[in-house]
C-alpha cells in the first residue's frame, strides 16, 4: 500500500481469491482520508465493472464507455480513433482492474485518451493466471515481465496467499492452483482425485462422459441437480429456473449469474450452441418466438452497441423515460416479450447490469446483436462471477484447452462447479504441460521483442523431448539444470510424463529416463525445508514403494544449493554408460 501511495505507476498482481479488490478499497479510503483526489476506476467487461464498483463502493465504468464518451470510438462500429477525442482530464488516480483482458489497442487509445498532466498515478491490476486478451498482444504480462527482470520492480506488488482458502477450504482454487505457474507435489494428489472422479471437497464435483448420448444425458442430469430446490418439478424444469435466475419477477431482482454453462467451443456436440439449444428445447418448449428467440430466453450480448436517447430504444421504467445506455459485449440479459410497431417486429430485453431498462430490439438486429446465453464460451465468461457452473472439456478436441482457459474457467465460480470430462483426465494433463500455454504462443515487441517456439505445437504430454538447451518448456530453475544435463550425457527423457498404475492412480516424475531398455524416475526435491513439502513427499514416496517402482527412482535436492557438477555425478553414478558430449 505504501509503495501504491508513493509511486507514479504500480502494477498488483495476483491469483483469484489472494485480495487483489480488497487491496484496491484499502488504498483509495487511505487516499481519501488524508485528502480530496479524484479516482477513475475502470474495467474491460460491463460485469467486471459492476463488480469493482460492489466491492470498492465507487462508481467504475468500462474502457470502451470513458472512450466512447470521450470520442475515441467511432459509435457505429466501435472502432478506435487515432485521433480527435477530448482528453480524460479531471481524474487524479487512474486504476484498471483485470488489465490481463486488455488488448494492446485497447490500453493504447486510453493512454492517448488521459491527460497525463492531471494523472498522479495509474494502477494496472490483474490476475497473470487468466487468458490473454482476445484482440492484439498481451501488454499486461508483458509489463509483468518487465518490472521483474527491471530495477522497477518496487512498483510490482505480487499477492501470494489465498485469502478465500485461508477462510474457507476450496477444492475448486486448489484445482485451479495447479494450472498457476507455480509447481507442488500436491499436484498428484489433486489429479488423482480429479481421475476418480466424483465429489471433491464441498464445491467441486467431476463427472466423465464417452460419447453424445452420454454427454447429453449427464449435462441435463446435473443441469436439473443445480435446480433442484423447492420450485423444482422435473416435468417443468422452467419453474425452477426462472425462480432461480429472478426471470419471474419482471426482471426487478434479476440473478442470471445464478447458474452458467461453460464450453471452450461454439461447434460440436459439446460446444455451447447445440447445449443453448437443447436448453431453449428443455426450458421454453411451446413458446412461441422470432428469429433464434423465444420469450424468457437467457441471452448474451455479443458485440458493443452505443444507443442514444434520441434513438427511443432503450426506456428506463423507474423513470419512464427514453435514455441513452451502452450495450456491451458479454452483457447477460433475458428475453421479456415481442411485438410489433409500424416499423416491424421487436424484440424487448432486459439485461442484468441495469434491471430497470428495457431495450428494443429491430429484427434485423438480433441476430447481430445477441446469442442465447444459457451456456457461452470460457472466452466471453472472463472478467464475470456465477454462483454454479457445470464446465464441459473433451478430450477429443484440444484446440484451445490451455493451462490459462482451464484457470480462467475454475476460477469463475463463487459457490460450486461441476466439472465434465470426457473420458480421462487426457485434457487436463495437456493443459498442465506448459506448451499449452496461450501466452507463450503471443508474438509480442512491447518491451522486447518474443518470438513463439516454432515447434510449440508439438510439444504435448506424450512426446519425447531431445534438445532442452534448444528451446525446451520446463517449470523451475533446477529442473533446466538437470534437464540441459540429462540432454549433454545424451539420455533420452520425458518431462512430466504419468506413470500410471491404472487411469485413476498415478504421479508425474519429474523427468522419466529410458536407460538401457528401462524406464528411471528423477524426482527433484526443491522444498525440502517446507514442513508441508516434506509430508507430501514422503506419502509421494510410499507410493513409489508400494507399487514397487522405488528401485528406479532417483531423487535430487538443492538445500545446499544445486549445480551442474552435481547433477552431472549423479547422472554418471546411476547410468555410467552414457558419454557427456563435448
Amino acid at each position: 500500500l505504501n509503495e501504491m501511495c508513493t509511486s507514479p505507476f504500480f502494477v498488483l498482481s495476483g491469483a483469484a481469491g489472494t485480495g487483489k479488490t480488497t487491496i484496491i478499497h484499502a488504498f483509495i479510503e487511505g487516499i481519501l482520508s488524508k485528502r480530496r483526489e479524484t479516482f477513475l476506476l475502470l474495467a474491460p467487461t460491463g460485469k467486471a465493472a459492476v463488480r469493482l464498483k460492489e466491492k470498492t463502493k465507487k462508481d467504475a465504468f468500462t474502457i470502451h464507455h470513458i472512450l466512447m464518451k470521450n470520442g475515441w470510438l467511432n459509435e457505429k462500429n466501435y472502432s478506435i480513433k487515432l485521433a480527435g477525442g477530448e482528453r480524460v482530464a479531471e481524474y487524479q488516480n487512474v486504476i484498471i482492474d483485470e488489465t490481463s483482458m486488455v488488448d494492446l489497442e485497447i490500453l493504447g487509445a486510453l493512454f492517448k485518451a488521459l491527460d497525463w498532466g492531471v494523472v498522479k498515478r495509474l494502477i494496472l491490476v490483474g490476475d497473470p493466471n487468466q487468458l490473454p486478451p482476445i484482440g492484439v498482444g498481451k501488454p499486461f504480462d508483458d509489463v509483468l515481465k518487465h518490472l521483474r527482470r527491471s530495477s522497477f520492480e518496487k512498483n510490482l506488488g505480487i499477492l501470494t496467499v489465498n485469502c478465500r482458502l485461508l477462510s474457507k477450504d476450496s477444492a475448486i482454487l486448489r484445482f485451479a492452483d495447479l494450472f498457476t505457474s507455480k509447481k507442488s507435489l500436491a499436484e498428484e494428489e489433486m489429479l488423482n482425485l480429479v481421475a476418480k472422479g466424483g465429489n471433491i471437497g464441498e464445491d467441486l464435483e467431476v463427472c466423465y462422459w464417452e460419447d453424445v448420448d452420454n454427454f447429453s444425458e449427464l449435462l441435463n442430469r446435473k443441469f436439473d441437480e443445480m435446480l433442484n430446490g423447492d420450485n423444482f418439478n422435473p416435468e417443468k424444469p422452467y419453474e425452477a429456473f426462472n425462480a432461480l435466475t429472478g426471470i419471474t419477477d419482471k426482471g426487478r431482482d434479476l440473478n442470471l449469474s445464478a447458474i452458467q454453462i461453460l464450453s471452450p467451443y461454439r461447434g460440436d456436440y459439446f460446444g455451447t450452441d447445440l447445449i443453448n439449444t437443447e436448453l431453449q428445447e428443455k426450458l421454453r418448449r411451446g413458446l412461441r418466438g422470432s428469429g433464434s428467440f423465444k420469450p424468457l430466453d437467457k441471452i448474451i450480448q455479443i458485440v458493443n452497441v452505443n444507443l442514444p436517447k434520441w434513438y427511443k430504444k432503450a426506456y428506463d421504467k423507474s423513470i419512464r423515460d427514453y435514455v441513452h445506455t451502452y450495450l456491451f459485449n458479454g452483457a447477460l440479459g433475458y428475453v421479456e416479450d415481442f411485438y410489433q410497431d409500424k416499423y416491424g417486429k421487436r424484440m424487448r430485453v432486459t439485461f442484468e447490469i441495469d434491471p430497470n431498462v428495457s431495450v428494443n430490439v429491430a429484427y434485423e438486429d438480433q441476430q447481430k446483436w445477441l446469442e442465447l446465453g444459457y451456456a457461452i464460451s470460457v472466452h466471453k465468461a472472463q472478467g464475470s462471477e456465477f454462483d454454479s457452473i457445470i464446465l464441459a472439456i473433451p478430450s477429443q478436441k484440444l484446440t484451445l484447452v490451455s493451462k490459462e482457459l482451464l484457470y480462467t474457467a475454475l476460477t469463475r465460480s463463487r459457490k460450486r462447479l461441476v466439472l465434465l470430462l470426457q473420458k480421462n483426465v487426457q485434457a487436463i494433463l495437456h493443459a498442465l504441460w506448459p506448451g499449452s500455454s496461450e501466452l507463450l504462443k503471443r508474438n509480442t515487441s512491447l518491451f522486447m521483442i518474443w518470438e513463439a517456439p516454432k515447434d510449440l505445437d508439438n510439444f504435448y504430454t506424450d512426446k519425447l523431448i531431445h534438445t532442452t538447451i534448444r528451446e525446451e518448456l520446463v517449470r523451475s530453475k533446477s529442473e533446466l539444470v538437470i534437464a540441459n544435463r540429462l540432454a549433454s550425457h545424451g539420455l533420452s527423457y520425458y518431462y512430466e510424463k504419468p506413470l500410471k498404475v491404472s487411469e485413476t492412480d498415478f504421479v508425474r516424475p519429474d523427468f522419466t529416463i529410458m536407460y538401457a531398455g528401462e524406464e528411471w524416475y528423477w524426482e527433484h526435491l526443491g522444498l525440502l525445508d517446507d514442513e508441508e513439502y516434506r509430508k507430501r513427499w514422503k506419502k509421494k514416496e510410499k507410493w513409489y514403494k508400494e507399487h514397487e517402482f522405488h528401485d528406479h527412482l532417483i531423487t535430487s535436492q538443492e538445500i545446499e544449493g544445486l549445480d551442474s557438477k552435481k547433477i552431472d555425478e549423479l547422472i554418471e553414478r546411476r547410468f555410467p554408460e552414457c558419454e557427456i558430449a563435448s
